[in-house]
């Protein structure tokens, strides 16, 4: 296809709040933007780069931290067991990657819990990273859920 024939394939969609939609040959809507910037794929995509947006986040005990992103860092306190991270971004489904930066002392941190954020009852989702048992120097970890 050349640049001419582009119209044929991208369309202003009125019916669904004003968003672009990109057509394939068949008049099937193939991708799909919002007005909010949110992208709708029926294939795969290829990125040369994926930046990940965090947002703030705060430590409101020794084993709980509040997250406003999909990907933050964490701690757990030396002789501590465990780290809840709050965070609207974790479904039943979420794969979270946790890896640590410093040194666990031979301890391996693990997702060890999961529960989905429930818009219904407002009910934030969390995430809880755990060791085997405490250990004497607190762990740092970073933190990615993808959905």
């Amino acid at each position: 296809e050349n640049d001419k024939d582009i119209h044929k394939f991208v369309k202003i969609d009125r019916w669904l709040d004003r968003c672009l939609g990109v057509n394939n040959a068949d008049g099937q809507t193939v991708l799909h933007v919002n007005q909010k910037g949110d992208l709708r794929s029926s294939g795969s995509g290829q990125f040369a780069n994926i930046t990940i947006v965090r947002g703030a986040q705060a430590d409101t005990s020794l084993t709980q931290t509040i997250a406003h992103s999909s990907a933050g860092n964490g701690i757990i306190k030396a002789r501590q067991t465990e780290r809840t991270i709050l965070t609207n971004y974790v479904t039943k489904n979420s794969l979270i990657y946790v890896t640590a930066t410093s040194d666990t002392q031979r301890a391996i941190p693990y997702v060890a819990r999961q529960s989905a954020h429930n818009p219904a009852t407002n009910t934030n989702g969390s995430f809880t990273v755990q060791i085997p048992s405490g250990v004497s120097k607190d762990i740092t970890f970073n933190w990615w859920i993808v959905n």
